[in-house]
């Protein structure tokens, strides 16, 4: 009969292994949604600048009106800042995830 109640406490061991391994991957899981929804989000928020850029520039070409030199220099670099920004933002977002991830960096 002893021997009996070793396998049961083995088949516990096993269901409770099995419990935390689950939990470890739903943890993860959800760590790397909300790791991609901030992605998304910041990604969102960093190109919408461009945009309104375009728009704002569009419509003082439709109402008209001069320019004078300073506000164009002004607008010409806020233009440049907002358009290199985004190119590089684009290719260094992946790698700071990864920097800043426990998940990914687990994995690798």
């Amino acid at each position: 009969m002893t021997h009996n109640v070793h396998p049961a406490s083995n088949a516990a061991q096993q269901q409770d292994s099995q419990r935390s391994e689950k939990m470890r991957l739903q943890q993860r899981d959800r760590q790397l949604s909300t790791m991609l929804c901030v992605q998304v989000v910041v990604y969102m928020i960093f190109t919408i600048s461009y945009p309104i850029n375009t728009l704002y520039n569009a419509a003082v070409l439709i109402i008209g009106g001069q320019k004078s030199t300073e506000r164009a220099a002004i607008e010409n670099f806020v233009l440049f800042m907002t358009s290199s920004f985004l190119l590089n933002f684009y290719s260094a977002a992946p790698f700071s995830v990864f920097l800043t991830s426990g998940a990914s960096r687990k994995e690798l």
